[in-house]
């Protein structure tokens, strides 16, 4: 390097105004992005629960009246009950050999995954789902939480 291109840099500023602007309009996209994201929540409380497995409905839990409609579905598909109080379900939905253990805490109004035997074990770590923004899905047994007012978003890819 030349001593006039050293004496040049030394001499420069930091930052030029068109790097200042680049770096404000990704914080703005980014900020846009975020306020997007958590304004389209639904915070609403859960009213109920749908499970299917593969495209088939498994169960429904209706947390106002508390009843839970189950059908066993193809390809060897079912419902076990495992537990019911007032205030607990829980449930198996069984799948050829796999399964899924599911808990739904009537008094607190929420469901959360609590066993699996698929390999990732991601639905089991998948916070319980509280309001209507959230659902739980299984890949590898093909299983899907939703709550009724659950509306995928295909506009949002994470």
């Amino acid at each position: 390097m030349s001593l006039k291109k050293i004496n040049q840099v030394k001499s420069d500023r930091g930052f030029k105004i068109w790097d200042l602007l680049v770096y404000g309009l990704i914080l703005a996209a980014a900020a846009a992005l975020l306020i997007a994201v958590f304004v389209r929540r639904d915070n609403n409380p859960l009213k109920g629960i749908i499970i299917t497995v593969g495209e088939e409905t498994a169960l429904t839990y209706d947390f106002e009246t508390g009843i839970a409609e189950y059908t066993d579905v193809e390809q060897g598909g079912m419902i076990e009950v495992e537990q019911q109080t007032e205030s607990l379900f829980v449930f198996s939905v069984r799948r050829g050999k796999h399964y899924n253990r599911v808990r739904i805490d009537k008094s607190a109004r929420t469901v959360k995954v609590i066993a699996a035997d698929c390999s990732r074990n991601d639905c089991v770590y998948t916070s319980a789902i509280k309001d209507n923004s959230g659902m739980i899905y299984c890949s590898p047994n093909d299983m899907k939480i939703m709550p009724y007012d659950y509306h995928e978003s295909p506009d949002i890819i994470i």
